[in-house]
């Protein structure tokens, strides 16, 4: 008598699936959290690992400033120092610098404002610095003093760029008052209806004597120097 022996199939028992997000997976399915995580099911739960393990290990202290930086064309970040950083930023910076704006005010110290990206981040950063166009008028005198002699010639629509008669300390809205005496030039009146703005400046850095609640402090604040005035009919 033979004895006959059959196969038996038996299923296979899968784990339970996991659910993540919107999407399904079953038992020891391998799947992508992201770009630089990879995942795999078991039995309902998943686990991770990094496929970017580097981005653990920090840089020697010979990197000063180290920074996880996102490259072009990878997805793994990079740690870049700090004078790489410089040199990078700098290299694909465009330069840009605005205008200054209008003084603020038409006589007495006010405000100009302008953005720039100069900077080692190369990020557009609002700049501020004080302006006088001419102080103002007062009981004591006039609001500037044209120089004596001074003749308009004819056409010239402008009365000069005046400068002024005494040293004078320069002062801003607060409680500071620059160290050193100054001489600054202001824009004169014009004729004819039109308006006299400066035309060329600069910026100067002055030392101010600033007092607070904690006393004296010197504050370095820009201030524009004025350099020549024309007429405009805008006003």
């Amino acid at each position: 008598m033979s004895l006959i022996v059959k196969d038996l199939c038996f299923p296979v028992r899968r784990g339970q699936g996991c659910h993540v997000g919107q999407s399904d997976y079953r038992d020891g399915d391998t799947f992508k959290l992201d770009c630089r995580t990879q995942c795999t099911c078991q039995n309902g739960t998943y686990g991770c690992v990094s496929l970017c393990p580097h981005e653990n290990v920090r840089p020697s202290a010979e990197c000063h400033h180290p920074q996880l930086v996102k490259m072009h064309g990878s997805c793994c970040r990079e740690w870049l120092c700090e004078s790489t950083l410089y040199e990078d930023r700098k290299k694909h910076c465009q330069p840009y610098t605005s205008e200054w704006t209008p003084c603020s005010t038409t006589c007495g110290m006010g405000i100009s404002s302008r953005v720039s990206n100069a900077n080692p981040e190369c990020q557009l950063k609002n700049e501020t610095r004080l302006c006088l166009l001419r102080p103002c008028s007062t009981r004591d005198g006039p609001e500037m003093a044209i120089p004596h002699g001074h003749h308009v010639r004819k056409n010239h629509m402008c009365r000069a760029t005046v400068r002024s008669n005494t040293p004078i300390r320069m002062t801003d809205e607060g409680n500071c008052t620059s160290v050193a005496l100054y001489q600054p030039k202001y824009c004169g009146y014009c004729t004819s209806h039109r308006c006299c703005h400066p035309k060329v400046t600069t910026s100067k850095k002055i030392q101010f004597r600033c007092v607070d609640d904690e006393g004296v402090i010197l504050i370095q604040k820009e201030v524009m120097w004025i350099m020549k005035c024309n007429c405009t009919t805008v006003c």
